[in-house]
């Protein structure tokens, strides 16, 4: 009895994660801000009344957009920093980070980046028994821009686990 949970629980991890995702577009270049500089989250600017055009902008950009961790074994920890900018003049807020996996796990920054000033979204690729080959997983990205989301991409050619 005990194997057949076994089996059943690694098959709900092969189909949550194995499949290569391929959704969202990836952001180049600078993104305005549509969010107030005081802390206001996508919520409440959706659910607001105030007008969006007289709330304070910022511009954010990403080191890169995209990183290859190359060849990779199941059951390791595979990290990368995304550095990100603020390129605006008013404080860059990131409200959530969150992955397209369980496998792939995000970290953002916990306080507001000034302008001028970096921060890093740190990005832990671990790759599950079952998950071979090549890999993609997206980042999202929610912060005070427009457009509110930038994806950010992770790759990997997953070989089974060294004995």
């Amino acid at each position: 009895m005990k194997k057949i949970w076994v089996a059943v629980f690694s098959a709900g991890l092969i189909i949550s994660c194995s499949d290569s995702n391929t959704e969202g577009t990836i952001k180049e270049g600078e993104v305005k801000s549509k969010l107030a500089a005081d802390g206001w989250s996508e919520d409440d600017y959706q659910n607001s009344e105030v007008d969006p055009n007289a709330k304070q902008y910022t511009t954010l950009a990403f080191d890169k957009y995209e990183h290859d961790f190359g060849k990779v074994f199941q059951g390791t920890d595979n990290k990368y920093i995304f550095k990100v900018t603020n390129t605006g003049s008013a404080p860059l807020i990131i409200n959530d980070a969150s992955a397209s996996c369980g496998c792939t796990v995000p970290k953002k920054p916990e306080n507001p980046i000034e302008p001028g000033g970096t921060g890093e979204i740190e990005v832990i690729f671990s790759p599950k028994p079952g998950q071979t080959g090549i890999q993609s997983k997206t980042v999202t990205i929610k912060a005070n821009t427009d457009p509110i989301i930038t994806t950010l991409k992770i790759t990997a050619d997953v070989m089974e686990k060294m004995m």
